[in-house]
């Protein structure tokens, strides 16, 4: 400290200054949310997208049915060929105006194979069958599946390979099967 006198009325005393260390105090309140800025300058258009894929016909997406007719078909016997339906389909009813056993396939070396498996023997469980769908009707009926038999076929065509048994009780059939299915793909 350091001491000046002026006269002897007044005396100046000079001290220095110290700083001194302290701990900081509690955080206070939060403040209120500031108004919300102004908006910013639309930005420039982006470039343009590449041109997207090819979308799908009308044909998909809709049910539709199809019709096989078969040839004269003895009592007991059956006849493999194809029915032009998708490479992927949902089936949703089946009708026949014989009785029969209708079978489809995923291959032709699948429907092949299976060609005298039994009516009511179940194919090999665990097993790559490549049965669809084996439905039998024993009289001229139309079924209603619930719920529908989604199925695909891999023939590198829309040609499902189908047997089609005669099960009747006399007598060679020509049999017709129509089948309500919804394209997949």
């Amino acid at each position: 400290m350091t001491s000046i006198v002026n006269d002897d009325r007044l005396e100046v005393v000079v001290i220095e200054t110290l700083k001194l260390e302290t701990p900081t105090g509690a955080t206070g309140p939060k403040g209120d949310k500031g108004d919300k800025g102004d908006k910013g300058d639309k930005g420039d258009k982006g470039d343009k997208g590449d041109k997207g894929d090819t979308g799908i016909d009308g044909t998909h997406y809709v049910r539709s049915t199809v019709t096989k007719i078969t040839g004269s078909v003895a009592q007991g016997a059956r006849e493999t060929s194809f029915i032009p339906i998708a490479t992927s389909y949902e089936v949703y009813k089946i009708q026949t105006d014989k009785p029969a056993r209708v079978r489809l396939y995923d291959t032709v070396v699948h429907r092949d194979a299976d060609v005298l498996r039994p009516r009511g023997t179940d194919p090999v469980v665990g097993t790559d069958h490549g049965v669809m769908l084996d439905f039998v009707l024993s009289t001229a009926a139309t079924f209603t599946m619930s719920p529908s038999i989604v199925a695909t076929c891999f023939t590198g065509d829309t040609n499902v390979p189908i047997t089609i048994d005669n099960i009747g009780v006399s007598g060679s059939q020509v049999i017709t099967v129509i089948l309500t299915y919804l394209r997949k793909e």
